[in-house]
């Protein structure tokens, strides 16, 4: 995946999100996990699974940091723990930075709504 195709599934995400005014049950559960993630301390990866977690809870820590929980929502919602761990650590640190800079563009009162849920 380029960093134009992650950024493009952040936006189309997050205008399906707008137009359904939500998101679906599948994709709830994927914005739980995140943040359940997020809570939980770092661990040590010792199996393939478990080290796509870490490398998936790197890239949601990171863009808690650097933007907010609403970003952390979209990237659950458009990319996933398995796009992200199939992503060379480039595309993670390139991607956190075109969500800031994309910051007002890739927001919603929507978004808001499912953060103060989480």
């Amino acid at each position: 995946m380029s960093l134009e195709a992650a950024v493009s599934k952040l936006h189309g995400s997050l205008q399906a999100i707008q137009f359904h005014d939500g998101v679906k049950p599948q994709q709830v559960k994927r914005i739980q996990e995140a943040f359940n993630l997020l809570s939980e301390p770092q661990g040590r990866a010792e199996t393939k699974t478990q080290e796509r977690r870490e490398c998936y809870r790197e890239l949601l820590r990171n863009l808690h940091r650097a933007v907010g929980l609403q970003a952390v929502v979209l990237c659950a919602v458009a990319l996933g723990q398995s796009a992200v761990a199939n992503m060379k650590d480039r595309l993670k640190i390139d991607l956190v930075a075109a969500v800031k800079v994309q910051k007002e563009a890739l927001s919603c009162n929507v978004l808001e709504k499912l953060v103060e849920k989480g």
